[in-house]
């Protein structure tokens, strides 16, 4: 039987990352926790992945979907979403609706970014940066995804894992966490729409 603890939060590494192709070709996805489980690209709740983009152009179209995103790695990125432009810088995030017309331009090179997609009404999500310096041990309420951005932090949950860069903890349940070690973090908080 498996340990109740294992139950509540699943560890991922970089490298059990699968990188998939945009839905319109313009780019690659690593796709890092999917709500609920068996969530397709069609019918998810809720979605977090990181995309690799080599070349400007436009995204995919999720209609009655709302998006967070956020640049983790790169000197830039500029998006023109329904013809207003936002210049994001690391760790800058920006939530927009996935049906917008939404550009992509990397005028100083390659990116990386953090997406956090979920359905319009049925659910809500915040994005949160968390820099853990190594002279203190610091607390995280109730988060449901954590995403190692940069540095190594220990995670203790209810173990300890240490997170390097896109090493991740996915939690089951809402719990607080301790954080311990020197880097940045990702924290992504989803639930139910208070409307529902």
């Amino acid at each position: 039987m498996a340990d109740q603890a294992t139950q509540r939060w699943r560890v991922w590494r970089r490298a059990d990352l699968r990188a998939s192709p945009w839905r319109n070709g313009g780019g690659i996805t690593y796709e890092i926790a999917v709500g609920p489980e068996t969530g397709t690209m069609q019918d998810f709740d809720w979605r977090v992945s990181v995309a690799e983009i080599d070349a400007p152009g436009p995204f995919s179209t999720f209609t009655g979907v709302d998006r967070i995103i956020a640049l983790i790695d790169g000197p830039a990125m500029l998006l023109t979403v329904d013809g207003t432009r936002r210049d994001l810088a690391l760790l800058d995030q920006l939530a927009f609706a996935g049906d917008s017309d939404t550009v992509c331009d990397i005028p100083r090179g390659r990116t990386r970014d953090l997406n956090v997609m979920t359905r319009r009404g049925s659910v809500d999500a915040s994005l949160e940066f968390v820099e853990v310096r190594s002279d203190r041990q610091y607390r995280i309420e109730a988060p449901t995804v954590l995403l190692g951005i940069s540095g190594r932090v220990d995670v203790q949950a209810p173990t300890e894992v240490s997170l390097a860069p896109l090493d991740g903890l996915e939690f089951a349940t809402a719990q607080q966490v301790l954080v311990a070690g020197a880097g940045v973090l990702a924290a992504v908080r989803v639930s139910p729409c208070a409307s529902r």
